[in-house]
């Protein structure tokens, strides 16, 4: 284990993060640093934009996942880089999270639900929906 990883760990500790919370920063913080092929602590604001443009881009994650990486980064940066929180990843706001609407079915396609369904129990849900 680097040293670095071992402050960052022990950082995220300290601040009462959840095993599972230390574990995503970490894994995010050790995935740029693999695809940059460097110390993260070498990396320059620009060079961690383009890896999330590549995140939302190319690897197409949701915007959850992208905050994940976004609040490793600022956490690495502030608390084991010792940066003042406004320097930390300049410019990267918050993603929106996609809200998933539920289906409402016009009376028609209702009447037709009720009239597919075999008389009983299945026909009784079924109206009470």
């Amino acid at each position: 284990m680097t040293s670095l990883r071992a402050q960052f760990i022990r950082e995220l500790t300290l601040r009462g993060r959840a095993e599972r919370t230390i574990h995503s920063y970490v894994a995010r913080v050790a995935v740029v640093s693999k695809y940059y092929q460097r110390s993260p602590d070498r990396l320059s604001d620009e060079e961690i934009r383009t890896w999330l443009a590549y995140l939302l881009a190319e690897r197409k994650l949701s915007g959850s996942s992208l905050n994940v990486a976004v609040q490793a980064i600022r956490a690495f940066q502030e608390w084991v880089q010792s940066r003042e929180r406004e320097r930390c990843v300049r410019g990267v706001p918050k993603c929106k999270r996609e809200t998933v609407r539920a289906e409402v079915y016009a009376r028609s396609e209702m009447t037709k639900l009720l009239a597919a369904a075999p008389a009983g129990r299945d026909r009784a849900l079924l109206s009470l929906l």
